[in-house]
């Protein structure tokens, strides 16, 4: 009888360890989401942050100093008149 005891209190004990390691996980990876979605939503509210790489990012920088550069011009213009 006493070994019947001891193993199911050992596969008691297994059970325990496993529902609470699925617990750590799944409240880690749900933290771990919150936080991410905490950082997406500043960059996206954020107005001065941009984001392109390769080809694309090169052409918006490009747009971007050549708008820059036409509201300097504009702005010496009206100056000067």
């Amino acid at each position: 009888m006493t070994e019947m005891k001891q193993a199911s209190s050992l596969i008691l004990l297994f059970i325990t360890s496993g529902i609470s390691i699925a617990y750590y996980i799944t409240f880690k990876s749900y933290h771990a989401s919150l936080t991410k979605l905490d950082t997406l939503k500043a960059l996206l509210t954020n107005t001065k942050a941009r984001v392109a790489a390769g080809e694309t990012g090169k052409s918006i920088v490009a747009r971007l100093t050549a708008s820059k550069n036409n509201k300097q011009t504009n702005k010496k213009v009206v100056e000067s008149v």
